[in-house]
């Protein structure tokens, strides 16, 4: 429970939100006060129950307070330096947390020497999280994932950039293409003979994606035309199934001891999944050898499931239902993880210069989520900047926040044609199709006195509507791939294809 709660709220995003952050260490440092007093009462017994109450009180207020304080100063360090993730802020949370150590014992020397240690401690962990350092490395599979027997060493190429098929009938992202010059590196697979699918699949989800349980439906229900899986999280029913998913945040602190167990049940296929770019998938290549399919928003996934899709109306076309006398504001942000260094915040600054941007979020004016679509939808336009560049990575920022909420997009991310494989081109605003800034803000301000060409940014909707990404959704498209393609290969490194 410790380990679970740490890991939610020393990680970004979570371990900026103060508050919770605050009680989480607050909580963790009082039981780990309660250990040492038990410790304490049991190592030098108390002359009275009174005497253990009050040592008992003394460690755990103590060990509490150092908690509390190095939850909230790491906390503000991290909004006043607008850093979230720099090891800074816990070197500075670990000293004030050893300097109420001092003051406790009355000790400059005491509260010196916890300043420091507690400091580097802490500065260093969080540096280690970041970076991937290891103290001690398990012993690898020598690139054999089961136990039965080891794939053929031939390989064969296969890039997947193409049509899919499958539970997403005409949907925009599936239909076209990716021109060659966009299209990921294809990346080799080990291809072995397979046993014949079983159905209905028993398939195992390995841990909740970030910890946080998901309604679950059937596939058969939640897509007709699918069939059922038997979706299991019961760890017990690890040796029965028929494959195993594995989300990358929760194996990516300690991968060889967080992964299911060896040996593997001979045939069980193990599928890696993840929605987060490159950039925030950390020991990638400490899972080389282990996975059998891959699975994210990228096109040349083995399981492709984007954060969104458009897909035709069903029956005749539709007139766009755009309530325009309802969009009073112009430009709004929603942005959580604040990094001044960014890319999309020096993007902001410059074009703030130029127009009013009304931005949302953990830094700035608090929108609760569940009033997010209708404060959204007085905007005009919405700013869909990615918190990093990577192809085909094209979040809800897109999908949910701008066009749940009938705003235009502006996007800032993969390239135009990467877009336009999601989306028509008229469908968005990119800001690679301006010189600068200020040429972006021009145009956005002349469209919000021109009806009719701001109207043609939502043409597409007389045909097309969104769609977005759940991960009922996620794990029953596995399913059906799982069902579709009972032959047996290995993802030689993840590392290599993602990154």
């Amino acid at each position: 429970m410790a380990k679970t709660v740490l890991r939610q709220y020393w990680d970004i995003p979570e371990g900026t939100e103060c508050h919770r952050k605050t009680y989480a260490t607050t909580s963790i440092g009082g039981a780990a006060g309660l250990v040492v007093s038990a410790y304490s009462v049991a190592l030098k017994t108390p002359t009275s129950f009174l005497e253990g109450v009050a040592r008992t009180g003394r460690y755990t207020f103590t060990a509490a307070a150092i908690g509390a304080i190095f939850g909230l100063t790491s906390c503000i360090s991290a909004q006043v330096r607008e850093k979230p993730d720099d090891p800074l802020n816990y070197l500075i949370g670990g000293c004030a947390g050893g300097l109420i150590l001092g003051a406790r014992t009355r000790s400059y020397g005491i509260g010196a020497a916890a300043c420091a240690y507690m400091g580097l401690t802490a500065a260093l962990v969080k540096m280690g999280q970041l970076e991937g350092w290891q103290v001690f490395a398990e012993p690898k599979l020598a690139g054999q994932p089961l136990s039965g027997p080891s794939p053929k060493a031939n390989s064969m190429w296969k890039t997947r950039p193409g049509p899919m098929h499958g539970p997403f009938p005409n949907s925009w992202a599936l239909e076209r293409r990716a021109p060659d010059s966009l299209a990921p590196k294809p990346r080799p697979h080990q291809a072995t003979e397979g046993s014949s699918a079983h159905l209905p699949l028993r398939v195992l989800l390995w841990t909740w994606p970030f910890n946080r349980p998901v309604a679950l439906s059937r596939c058969s229900e939640l897509w007709p035309g699918t069939a059922d899986c038997q979706l299991t999280v019961n760890r017990s029913e690890y040796p029965q199934a028929d494959a195993v998913l594995v989300h990358h945040r929760e194996v990516s602190n300690r991968p060889q001891m967080q992964l299911p167990p060896s040996p593997r049940p001979p045939g069980q296929r193990w599928v890696w999944f993840s929605m987060e770019s490159p950039s925030n998938c950390l020991k990638l290549k400490d899972l080389d050898g282990y996975f059998n399919l891959t699975m994210s928003y990228r096109r040349d996934s083995d399981i492709f499931m984007p954060y969104g899709w458009l897909e035709p109306w069903p029956g005749q076309p539709v007139e766009t239902l755009l309530n325009i006398s309802a969009k009073t504001k112009l430009v709004a942000w929603v942005v959580s993880n604040w990094n001044k260094d960014s890319i999309r915040v020096q993007y902001y600054k410059l074009l703030k210069q130029h127009l009013q941007v009304d931005v949302y979020g953990r830094f700035h004016t608090p929108l609760p989520h569940a009033l997010m679509a209708k404060q959204l939808s007085q905007y005009k336009f919405y700013l869909a900047f990615e918190n990093s560049l990577h192809p085909d990575y094209i979040t809800e920022k897109l999908w949910k926040n701008a066009l749940q909420a009938w705003a235009v997009p502006v996007v800032l991310g993969p390239s135009r044609v990467n877009y336009e494989q999601f989306l028509p081109p008229k469908a968005f605003i990119h800001v690679e199709d301006f010189q600068s800034p200020k040429d972006l803000a021009q145009y956005l301000l002349a469209l919000d006195k021109d009806y009719a060409s701001y109207l043609n940014y939502f043409r597409w909707r007389e045909t097309l509507r969104p769609r977005s990404f759940s991960w009922a959704l996620m794990f029953c498209k596995a399913c059906w791939k799982l069902q579709q393609e009972p032959r047996y290969q290995t993802v030689p490194s993840i590392a290599s294809w993602l990154q």
